[in-house]
């Protein structure tokens, strides 16, 4: 059976952007006018956006609240994505190969809706995406709610879309929901890779090496 629509991962999965997690609190220190420690990158790993907020106003003492320093991380983010984040190896091509041949494709991501976008306008694949879908507005992957809302505005059943993802416990949600699932590996999940291949219907080096059976749905 051939998929009609393919749900693209960003972080991990197009876009190479495990790094920028790592330079970024770094670099959001110092915009906000202090030095960052050795190590501070590891010491928010266990925080979301807004815990880590918290907790650089705890260390640095700023007399900002959570909602000032998270704007100024979208501002840096938003900046990094739409400049200096690279694509992984063979994504640019399976995007414009699935687009040219009429497959609806969308991005389901962590990410903010206008980092996805400006990563892919970045490298000219913005019109190849039909929408994208943040988590920030359909709640973590650990539920399928982002994966049935992509099928929704596909006008399609969840067993005719594939999902491409590069996370674990992304593919086991979309497992469950009925989706077709081809996961890709990333240094960031190498623990989990012998995991990822027994739960994927398909599994990738990378996507240069992308074998799926997907074409154009049939509109009625």
């Amino acid at each position: 059976m051939a998929f009609h629509a393919v749900i693209f991962d960003l972080d991990g999965t197009l876009i190479d952007s495990m790094g920028v997690w790592e330079e970024v609190p770094d670099q959001l220190v110092r915009r906000l006018g202090g030095e960052p420690f050795p190590g501070l990158a590891d010491a928010l790993r266990t925080q979301d956006l807004r815990g880590g907020a918290e907790k650089l106003i705890q260390i640095y003492g700023w007399d900002l609240t959570a909602d000032q320093v998270l704007e100024e991380a979208d501002r840096l983010l938003d900046e990094t994505y739409s400049t200096a984040v690279p694509l992984k190896p063979g994504a640019g091509e399976l995007v414009r190969q699935l687009h040219e041949k009429g497959v609806p494709l969308c991005i389901a991501t962590a990410s903010t809706e206008g980092q996805a976008v400006g990563a892919m306008r970045h490298f000219g694949l913005a019109d190849c995406f039909s929408f994208v879908l943040s988590c920030t507005r359909y709640g973590g992957k650990n539920r399928p709610d982002i994966f049935l809302e992509a099928a929704r505005r596909f006008d399609l059943q969840p067993e005719e879309i594939l999902l491409v993802e590069d996370s674990l416990y992304s593919v086991r949600t979309a497992h469950q929901a009925g989706f077709g699932t081809a996961g890709v590996a990333d240094t960031s999940a190498e623990t989990e890779r012998t995991a990822m291949e027994q739960t994927c219907d398909y599994f990738f080096e990378t996507l240069a090496d992308f074998d799926v059976p997907v074409t154009a749905p049939e509109r009625g």
